[in-house]
């Protein structure tokens, strides 16, 4: 059968997991920076799934090639993510994401001074001088949205929370690039090294010294609410800002 498929087809691997929350219908999670969430192409273990098929006996099965896994996070993109343990639960999770039911906080370091809060909303679509990254256009593709506010800023660079109402591929990353804010060591949404060039020489310091205290790009879902499958209760899940970014956060501010 399929599901006795996945499990010989992905390895179960002793991979260390930062459990937030385990009940008899859901795990949660602080994903680290770096991990795959499933296998792919290039990506065969290694990833957040092999290590749940090692930790947990009971995943859901919807998705016969990825049980337990109800949405995603970027490879670099460190934080919270939600695994169900049976197909009831994944149901009713995945209706909570499709309906845009479900509360996601982000948090992100970004090059140059941003607005105090704004939004920032279009179609998102590949990239067609690069097909692994998405473009912001008025017309075609899907639709995405998203809010932000400033935490604090630091020049050349701007702290601040991310509220995605749509869960699209990049969104962020992608949304971030539109409006010239980048998000930092981003390479592939112009965040990357070659930036600093923008800035005046009197920050290159502190850009050289933040830059070598990180070695992925500076984003974090730092927060999820969701209504319990079960008992429909709200629940809130955190994942404690990571010590990469913590650094970087405490660098640029005594740089100031």
């Amino acid at each position: 059968n399929l599901a006795g498929k996945i499990f010989l087809t992905t390895q179960k691997q002793h991979l260390k997991l930062n459990v937030l929350y385990e009940d008899e219908s859901i795990i949660v999670i602080n994903k680290k920076s770096g991990i795959v969430v499933h296998p792919g192409i290039g990506n065969k273990s290694g990833t957040l799934l092999n290590g749940l098929l090692y930790h947990f006996n009971n995943l859901s099965n919807i998705n016969s090639d990825r049980p337990g896994i109800v949405h995603r996070l970027d490879r670099d993109t460190s934080g919270v993510i939600i695994i169900a343990k049976d197909d009831d639960s994944h149901n009713k999770l995945s209706l909570q994401f499709s309906n845009r039911e479900v509360k996601k906080v982000y948090r992100a370091i970004v090059w140059g001074r941003i607005n105090s809060k704004g939004k920032i909303e279009g179609y998102l679509t590949r990239d067609s001088k690069n097909r692994t990254c998405f473009i912001l256009n008025d017309a075609k593709g899907k639709y995405s949205y998203t809010e932000y506010n400033m935490i604090s800023e630091f020049n050349p660079f701007s702290y601040i929370e991310l509220y995605p109402l749509t869960g699209r591929t990049h969104q962020l990353r992608a949304h971030l690039k539109s409006i010239g804010h980048p998000i930092l060591l981003d390479e592939n949404y112009g965040g990357g090294k070659n930036r600093f060039k923008s800035y005046n020489q009197k920050y290159y310091s502190k850009i050289d010294g933040a830059m070598k205290l990180i070695d992925r790009f500076a984003l974090h879902a730092y927060k999820i609410t969701i209504k319990h499958p079960k008992t429909n209760d709200q629940m809130e899940f955190i994942a404690p800002m990571p010590k990469d970014i913590k650094e970087v956060l405490q660098f640029i501010d005594e740089s100031e």
